[in-house]
């Protein structure tokens, strides 16, 4: 797993006013990058556990895993990636159709709340416009 590096910050006071500055600490990892090098580690240790999988093939995923996913990798590029992981590791096909599937799920939800809101400013035709786009690419 990447290492967390994380940022200090004091809001709304000079470091030089120790007393009435809170220090935040905010982890500078993206929760998905987090969340992907977790459930990574769950399934290669699950595989190997029960001898799905060899010992030599779980480093093998470990490392390109966090070789290819620096600490500063963004969302979207995260998005990007992942749908690409079974194509060399076909053990990770789980995780990548999970990961699809919730990215399918967030963007119906946000069609759904655009169509809402232009139906409700009697822009009926735009609204039809994106929901038959959405279904179009979902077939």
């Amino acid at each position: 797993m990447a290492q967390k590096r994380y940022k200090l910050s004091c809001k709304g006071q000079s470091l030089s006013r120790k007393k009435n500055c809170a220090i935040v600490i905010q982890s500078m990892t993206s929760q998905k990058l987090y969340e992907l090098e977790r459930k990574t580690a769950s399934l290669l240790l699950d595989k190997l556990e029960h001898q799905e999988i060899t010992l030599h093939r779980a480093a093998q995923i470990a490392q390109y895993i966090t070789k290819a996913l620096p600490d500063n990798i963004t969302d979207n590029q995260i998005d990007s990636f992942i749908p690409q992981l079974d194509d060399t590791f076909i053990e990770l096909a789980g995780i990548v159709h999970t990961h699809m599937k919730e990215l399918d799920e967030i963007k119906s939800k946000n069609i759904a709340t655009e169509a809402e809101r232009l139906l409700k400013e009697h822009k009926f035709s735009e609204a039809l416009s994106i929901m038959n786009t959405h279904l179009a690419n979902k077939l």
